[in-house]
């Protein structure tokens, strides 16, 4: 169960079958007030300080998702957000400041289809501050956002000067409306795709893509991206950080993440089908360097970075394609910064079976760095969730309690790890099949594992827990 320090929330269809809600472990307690048929909470996150919860859901209007907070003091009363939306109008993504003062949101508040950045304050619901600078005709905010460590900024992508065109800014929350741009002169017909705020601060990671012809003068063309960083104290002056793409080369970068102590980036590239996976790493300080790092027998598919910087861990196979089979089951390695190209086999013997599942959500790197958990069908033929530490590779443990027939671990479920790195929770079809409920393990007892959810309805079904 919950210890007084940690709030542990999960999204369930429990009550009603098809209208999910928010529920508190540790309690017989529904946080949101109730749904009719055909409304549900759609997403929701807990507060740093873990005294509520906000979450986007159709709780007022069945055709329009806004933005709700709850106290766990006053469960089953909510406070929305946002002010009153235009017809149409929906509230599209959200993160809360750091300080649980705010949360930041992307909607399309002012007018249907046009799509803005507001802050609102947890003190004055339903009186929002619009953030980003006026749009051209036609632009849009986009939802990927990301608010400064500091707390006194937003970095977002928009088509805000130029309508089809999507480049990146920054905005301070004391000076709403007046926003910078960042990105340097973009190529033609080219786009900022993703971005990620360094953890020191300093600057902003981003992705820029575009279409590029097959060959000289073909009428076909394929999707590419770089790499680039850009420094707050120098905007407009970014530079790329990937190696110089071979001309018509098919290679786009699939996804990237920060290393926790802002010296790198790790990032993954794909071509033009998504398969062949290869894993990079490249240093602020010598961009246009890369690291390989993984071996030549092996493409890498999903990955983390080790919260000390020293490693990453991916999840990889022979063909480079999220797919897995006796021929080329997924497996989990550590890839040392310091030995590129040099890796560990982390999960034990397969034993004929297929190995880890190939989804981005079946492996976590433990809060303290000094093990994985991961789901695989390892030792028998059902999906299963091990942990194996890293000082010890290929000697696994198997952590959820015993499956009925038919059951297993919910592969495509985050997996949620406490945070004093004491255990796990886990979506899994353990004691009636067809049904996922959430479970907790604690890694000091594997094989016991505690049901969190309460009883579902016939056809119920846990689709989400978070624990703060």
């Amino acid at each position: 169960m919950a210890s007084p320090t940690e709030r542990i929330v999960y999204r369930a269809d429990q009550d009603t079958d098809e209208v999910f809600e928010l529920y508190l472990v540790g309690s017989l307690i529904k946080l949101n007030p109730p749904l009719p048929t055909g409304q549900s909470v759609v997403d929701f996150a807990i507060t740093p300080d873990r005294s509520a919860v906000v979450y986007r859901a159709n709780q007022d209007t069945a055709d329009a998702i806004e933005l709700y907070r709850v106290e766990f003091a006053q469960p089953g009363v909510s406070k929305k957000l946002n002010p009153m939306l235009p017809l149409g109008g929906d509230v599209n993504a959200f993160q809360i400041a750091a300080d649980s003062s705010s949360v930041i949101y992307v909607a399309d508040q002012a007018a249907d289809e046009v799509h803005e950045l507001y802050r609102v304050s947890f003190a004055a619901p339903g009186i929002s501050t619009k953030l980003n600078g006026p749009l051209a005709p036609g632009g849009n905010v986009f939802f990927g956002f990301s608010i400064t460590p500091d707390n006194a900024s937003v970095v977002y992508s928009a088509a805000q000067d130029t309508a089809n065109t999507v480049e990146l800014y920054r905005v301070f929350l004391a000076t709403p409306e007046l926003s910078t741009k960042l990105n340097g002169l973009l190529p033609t017909d080219a786009d900022v795709s993703s971005l990620s705020i360094l953890p020191n601060n300093s600057g902003v990671v981003y992705t820029v893509s575009r279409f590029l012809p097959t060959s000289p003068g073909s009428q076909f063309s394929f999707l590419t991206s770089e790499l680039y960083f850009v420094s707050f104290s120098t905007p407009g002056g970014a530079f790329k950080l990937n190696a110089p793409l071979a001309p018509f080369a098919i290679s786009y970068i699939l996804s990237f993440r920060v290393t926790p102590d802002s010296s790198s980036v790790v990032y993954l590239t794909a071509n033009s089908s998504g398969d062949q996976r290869q894993l990079f790493r490249v240093r602020f300080a010598s961009p246009g360097t890369v690291d390989k790092l993984h071996g030549s027998d092996v493409y890498a598919l999903h990955y983390r970075v080790t919260p000390d910087s020293t490693a990453a861990v991916f999840a990889g196979n022979g063909i480079g394609v999220s797919v897995s089979s006796p021929s080329f089951p997924t497996e989990l390695y550590l890839a040392p910064f310091s030995t590129p190209g040099t890796n560990t086999k982390l999960n034990g013997p397969l034993a004929g079976n297929l190995g880890l599942l190939p989804f981005n959500g079946a492996f976590e790197i433990t809060r303290n760095g000094l093990a994985a958990v991961y789901v695989a069908r390892e030792k028998v033929s059902t999906s299963e969730l091990y942990m194996v530490p890293f000082s010890t590779p290929g000697l696994s443990t198997t952590l959820n309690g015993s499956t009925v027939a038919g059951g297993g671990v919910y592969p495509f479920g985050s997996l949620e790890l406490t945070p004093d790195s004491t255990g796990v929770l886990y979506q899994a079809n353990q004691t009636t099949p067809g049904t996922t409920e959430l479970y907790r393990v604690e890694f000091a007892n594997p094989g016991v594992s505690t049901k969190l959810n309460g009883s579902l309805v016939s056809g119920g079904n846990v689709e989400g827990g978070l624990v703060r």
